[in-house]
């Protein structure tokens, strides 16, 4: 099986589109991205077709900012992101445009916050890195647990 996770690193006047996801009662952003499994198709073709079903506006993907592929047994995951600009279309309004001076600030999704760190030049401690990756992985267990559902009744 092969899983990639797709983004689009879209800056504008020194700021950064990206997506609020909330998850167990905290916020994390992304840069917006497709999940696909399997696809067949390539990677920037992939991401142009993903965002515009996704989030409803087409996007110019350029060069590659960050790729790495791990291996588990027969099945890969593999992150990359691109630089891209939006065309044409319609911003949603669950949106975010974050100033560059304030990415640090931001709790990122896990993958995303390496991709952070290569655009800002911020090298990361290995602290740094554990405390964020642990507190998402966390938040993503509970989530799985169904742990702050609000749909969700004990009987």
């Amino acid at each position: 099986m092969l899983a990639e996770f797709l983004g689009a690193v879209i800056k504008k006047d020194s700021r950064y589109l990206l997506e609020p996801v909330e998850m167990n009662g905290h916020m994390y952003v992304m840069f917006p991205r497709v999940e696909t499994i399997n696809a067949i198709a390539g990677k920037q073709d992939i991401l142009s077709y993903g965002i515009k079903e996704k989030l409803k506006f087409d996007i110019s993907v350029g060069k590659c900012i960050y790729q790495e592929d791990f291996k588990d047994g027969l099945d890969v995951i593999s992150y990359a992101y691109f630089e891209a600009c939006i065309v044409k279309g319609e911003m949603p309004e669950n949106l975010l445009w974050i100033e560059e001076a304030d990415l640090d600030k931001a709790d990122f999704m896990l993958g995303d916050d390496i991709v952070l760190m290569h655009i800002s030049k911020r090298k990361k401690t290995k602290e740094e890195i554990l405390e964020s990756s642990y507190k998402y992985l966390y938040d993503k267990k509970e989530m799985r647990n169904g742990k702050n559902f609000c749909c969700t009744e004990e009987k």
